[in-house]
C-alpha cells in the first residue's frame, strides 16, 4: 500500500498559535466550538470529526490565528489524501458526481413500480405533515432572519446619522475611536496585492481593532490584544483595515516590510502618544491613513 506523504503542517499552526500568546480557549471563545477539536487539530487527529466539519472548523481556526485559510486547507487536504487536487478539477468532478447520482436516482425511482404499491397512506400522510412543518419553520426563520438584517441595517444608518461635524472635524460616536477627531489623512497607491501579511509588536499592552474583507465577507472584526514581547500577525487575501488608538511603541510590518506602514504613524503636527490612527488598504494596493487626535 503506498503510504501518503507526512505533511505535518498541524503542528506549524500550533507553533504560530504559541507564538503569538493565542489560547485554545480563546479561540473556542470566539468561534464557539469545543476546544477538544481544535486540541486533536494540533495533534493531527482529524479524524475526530466528517471531512466536512473537520474543513469549517480548520478554517476558523486558521483564521483566528492569522494564518490562510485557503493555503491551511490545502496542506490539510494533502495531509489527509496525499495530494491536492486543482480547485476547477474538484468542481468538476462534483458536478459530475452530482449529475450521475440525479441520474441514477431518477432513473431507479420511476422504474421501480413497487415502489407506488409498498407506499403506507398514513406514512405519507405524516410524511407531508412533517414536510409542511419544516417548510413553515424555515420560513419563519428566514422573516426573523430578515428582521435582524434590517435591524442592523438601520442602526448603522442611525450611526453614520449620528456623525458629529465639528469645525470641519468628524467625531464618531459609538466606534473604537469615540471621543476621537478626524485631523488629517494620507493615501498611497503600493506596488502589492494579496495575500497580504500584517504583524504588529508593541513595547507595551495595547490592542487594536482589526477587520479583514475577503471576497466581500468580512471574516475577522474584532479587538486584539497586543503584548509586549510578543508579535501579533494576520494573513488576509482581501482588504485589511485597522485602528490604534496611540501609536506610542508600535510597530508594524506589512509582508515583513517594517517602513511601508511606519512612514504613515508618525506626522510632524503631532505625538505618537496622542496620536489615533485608521489604516485600510484595499486589495488594488490603496493604503489610505486617517489621522485623529482625542476630543479633550
Amino acid at each position: 500500500m503506498e503510504k501518503k506523504p507526512q505533511n505535518k503542517f498541524y503542528l506549524d499552526l500550533k507553533n504560530k498559535r504559541e507564538s503569538q500568546g493565542i489560547k485554545i480557549s480563546e479561540i473556542s471563545e470566539q468561534t464557539k466550538i469545543n476546544p477538544k477539536y481544535f486540541k486533536a487539530f494540533e495533534k493531527g487527529e482529524f479524524d475526530i470529526l466528517p471531512v466536512v466539519y473537520a474543513r469549517l472548523f480548520l478554517r476558523s481556526y486558521a483564521i483566528e490565528i492569522g494564518s490562510n485559510p485557503d493555503k491551511v486547507l490545502e496542506h490539510f487536504e494533502l495531509h489527509t489524501t496525499g495530494k491536492v487536487k486543482p480547485k476547477n478539477i474538484i468542481n468538476q468532478i462534483r458536478k459530475t458526481e452530482k449529475l450521475k447520482s440525479d441520474s441514477k436516482s431518477e432513473e431507479s425511482f420511476f422504474n421501480d413500480e413497487s415502489f407506488f404499491q409498498n407506499i403506507n397512506q398514513k406514512n405519507l400522510i405524516g410524511g407531508l405533515i412533517a414536510l409542511l412543518v419544516i417548510f413553515m419553520l424555515l420560513s419563519k426563520l428566514r422573516d426573523i432572519t430578515q428582521d435582524s438584517t434590517q435591524s442592523e441595517i438601520n442602526n448603522n444608518v442611525n450611526t453614520k446619522n449620528k456623525t458629529i461635524d465639528t469645525k470641519n472635524e468628524k467625531v464618531i460616536p459609538g466606534s473604537y475611536l469615540d471621543g476621537f477627531q478626524k485631523i488629517d489623512s494620507k493615501s498611497i497607491k503600493l506596488n502589492l496585492s494579496p495575500p497580504y501579511s500584517l504583524t504588529f509588536s508593541s513595547i507595551e499592552a495595547s490592542d487594536v481593532k482589526l477587520k479583514i474583507i475577503e471576497n466581500g465577507i468580512t471574516t475577522l472584526d474584532r479587538i486584539l490584544p497586543l503584548k509586549p514581547a510578543s508579535n501579533l500577525t494576520r494573513e488576509s487575501n482581501g482588504i485589511f483595515e485597522f485602528k490604534l488608538k496611540s501609536t506610542k511603541g508600535i510597530s508594524i510590518s506589512l509582508n515583513e516590510d517594517k517602513e511601508i506602514i511606519s512612514q504613515f504613524l508618525k506626522p510632524e503636527n503631532i505625538s505618537d502618544e496622542d496620536l489615533a490612527i485608521q489604516v485600510i488598504l484595499s486589495e488594488n494596493g490603496n493604503l489610505k491613513a486617517d489621522y485623529f487626535k482625542f476630543n479633550q
